[in-house]
């Protein structure tokens, strides 16, 4: 939730971290000043949104006596079986296919939803539901590469002004591993650019050379190992002879100059450099870099630099590329580096590389409550569906006393395929998905803040748990299909699903909860969100109790009419929440953020007339809205998605 915070500096320069409130100079986003045509940027919006994530924990008294083998004396075992309706076209596809997205489909013809899935769907609803922990997210360090403005501190780290200029602080080396630790050989460099490397290939490979950097930029093209191949399969060299030129200003884009060494004399000049290609992230890039002149006398990056480095590139193709290179043919692998009170302070892969965070996901996690991290007691949750890591953790395990069994389909029919991009929402994207202090009208920042929380800043927090609001179906526009598309084989609206849940030894407050997530508590005009493609209003399903069977483990407890037991459950359940946020919520737990979010977002009533499609990026007509949102005009957050 973006509510006011309280004694924080939401910028991350380490001047002003420790500077009194009264002395710190804020700048206010000029939120007039420039004019914008009809068709401009009006603020952030997303097929997604965010349940506040609280900063407390609920730990039911229970949980620590929950087993399967010692019964509560007020338990409750059964079934119950249900019906799953859709209510937009659905699609449960199997994970391995790539490009082609099918539904499941059992041995005996019929389409069929896992256990898993249903199990997933399910308690995720009641984690929220029962203020239990966000703890089932990795404890991932991103990096991050921002020149956009909404993080001045980025900008402030890698490029220093110079007269008019800006230059580049990073410098150029070569990465080895030797005896045992990482060492890096400083060198010069100078800037090449692409149409020299394409006049040395000659006029047909120079031309497919640049078609394929300054083409469609795909995925596969934007990689700088891509680039390499590339070049290498056109019979470009490793090495070119060139003259470097002196540092001077350069123009660049917006009226900026960039001050640089840029080689001259290209194929005949009397240095030799190493040609150094780094990732296309759009066709305004034109240069690549010229290494030369290395040192003999390596700089040994300390292990917190290195560590930082090897977490941010872990998943990088390019790191990859360069890895292999290095561990099977001896290459060194080309790096930039910032140099600080002697010493190399961060390192990568490009010149504007990316900087580790200071915070983990899970550090930011901790902010708003260490029990979110919490290994000794369970949760709601961890209580009803079971904690197996425990004991890898040194704890007491728990299996889960709720099993989901496949659900079924014999009335489905298959719909129109179409092909669709399903974009990935970045959570390194700061406006979005870390917590803000935000203006009245709760779509931009706070004018006191000085920019935007980051996981720079040591306070900073999470911003809730990511769902899909529920919307009424529109068939999305079928596209070509490429290398980024996928084809999606949904179910047609209307499908009915046949499932059952089993159940051993509930409190009656558990199986209150369990049937509360599966039903809504009984709101027929709540969904839930299941399968792929939820951005495009895919998998919008309701669930119906249809048999109920229930054995109490004191036989001197009713369990007939089941209706009637469950409808007690479910008082007990909500009287339970009530009676634990009565301290820790001032409208109490059925009034509070996270819940009437949490239905907000379940009802499709709500989400008509929303903003819920993902902003435009598209490298061809150069239009960046993720970019133009976090200019210091702009300053735009994702607005709370509330009733």
């Amino acid at each position: 939730m973006n509510r006011p915070i309280q004694h924080r500096d939401s910028r991350a320069n380490p001047s002003a971290q420790n500077a009194p409130h009264s002395k710190r100079e804020f700048s206010k986003p000029n939120m007039n000043a420039i004019p914008r045509p009809a068709a401009a940027l009006r603020g952030i919006q997303a097929p997604y949104n965010f349940v506040p994530l609280a900063d407390w924990v609920y730990f039911p008294p229970w949980s620590a006596s929950a087993s399967h083998d010692l019964p509560f004396s007020d338990g409750i075992s059964g079934t119950l079986e249900f019906t799953l309706h859709t209510e937009s076209p659905l699609l449960v596809a199997h994970e391995q296919e790539v490009g082609e997205k099918r539904f499941i489909i059992a041995p005996d013809g019929r389409p069929m939803i896992p256990g898993s899935s249903l199990r997933g769907m399910i308690r995720n609803v009641l984690e929220i539901a029962t203020f239990g922990k966000m703890h089932l997210i990795d404890d991932r360090h991103l990096g991050i590469r921002d020149l956009s403005g909404g993080m001045p501190a980025y900008a402030k780290a890698m490029t220093e002004k110079v007269g008019r200029a800006y230059r580049a602080r990073a410098e150029t080396g070569w990465l080895r591993f030797e005896q045992g630790v990482w060492k890096v050989y400083p060198c010069r460099h100078s800037r090449i650019e692409h149409d020299d490397l394409t006049a040395l290939l000659g006029p047909d490979a120079g031309r497919e050379f640049k078609d394929f950097v300054l083409g469609k930029l795909d995925d596969s093209q934007r990689s700088a190992q891509a680039k390499y191949r590339k070049w290498e399969e056109l019979g470009g060299r490793p090495d070119i002879r060139f003259e470097p030129g002196p540092l001077r200003d350069h123009p660049h884009s917006r009226g900026n100059l960039l001050r640089y060494s840029k080689a001259a004399q290209i194929g005949h000049g009397r240095r030799k450099g190493r040609l150094v290609l780094t990732g296309q992230p759009s066709p305004r890039k034109h240069m690549e870099f010229l290494f030369y002149q290395t040192e003999q006398h390596p700089i040994e990056p300390s292990k917190d630099v290195m560590r930082g480095f090897l977490k941010i590139h872990e998943d990088s193709k390019d790191w990859e590329y360069w890895k292999q290179r290095h561990w099977q043919s001896g290459d060194a692998i080309p790096v930039f580096f910032i140099y600080e009170g002697g010493r190399i302070a961060s390192l990568g892969l490009a010149q504007m590389f990316k900087l580790p965070y200071k915070l983990s996901i899970h550090d930011a996690l901790r902010n708003s409550s260490e029990d979110h991290c919490e290994q000794g007691r369970l949760d709601f949750v961890e209580t009803l569906f079971g904690c197996t890591q425990a004991e890898a953790q040194g704890r007491r395990g728990l299996k889960s006393r709720v099993s989901f069994g496949a659900a079924f389909s014999d009335d489905a029919r298959f719909g129109d395929s179409v092909t669709v991009i399903l974009n990935s929402p970045k959570p390194s994207y700061y406006p979005n998905y870390i917590r803000q202090a935000t203006a009245a009208n709760g779509m931009q920042l706070d004018p006191e803040a000085q920019g935007y929380t980051t996981l720079m800043d040591e306070f900073a927090e999470l911003r809730g748990w990511k769902r899909y609001p529920s919307k009424p179906f529109h068939p999305p526009r079928c596209l070509q299909p490429s290398k980024v598309t996928s084809t999606l084989h949904p179910l047609k609206t209307g499908a009915t699903f046949k499932g059952k849940l089993r159940f051993h030894n509930l409190k009656p407050e558990e199986l209150g909860g369990l049937v509360w997530a599966l039903t809504w508590n009984g709101d027929r005009n709540l969904v839930h969100q299941l399968g792929t493609g939820k951005p495009l209003g895919f998998g919008q399903v309701r669930l119906e109790l249809d048999r109920v069977k229930l054995q109490a483990n004191d036989p001197g407890l009713p369990t007939e009419p089941a209706g009637r037991v469950l409808q007690q459950c479910g008082l007990m359940f909500c009287a339970t929440m009530e009676q634990a946020c009565r301290d820790q919520e001032p409208g109490g737990w059925r009034n509070s953020h996270q819940i009437t979010t949490l239905l907000a977002m379940a009802d499709s009533s709500i989400g008509e007339g929303r903003h819920l499609n993902p902003m435009v990026l598209d490298h061809q007509t150069r239009r960046n809205d993720f970019v133009e949102a976090k200019k210091r005009e702009n300053f735009y957050v994702l607005e709370d998605y509330e009733p």
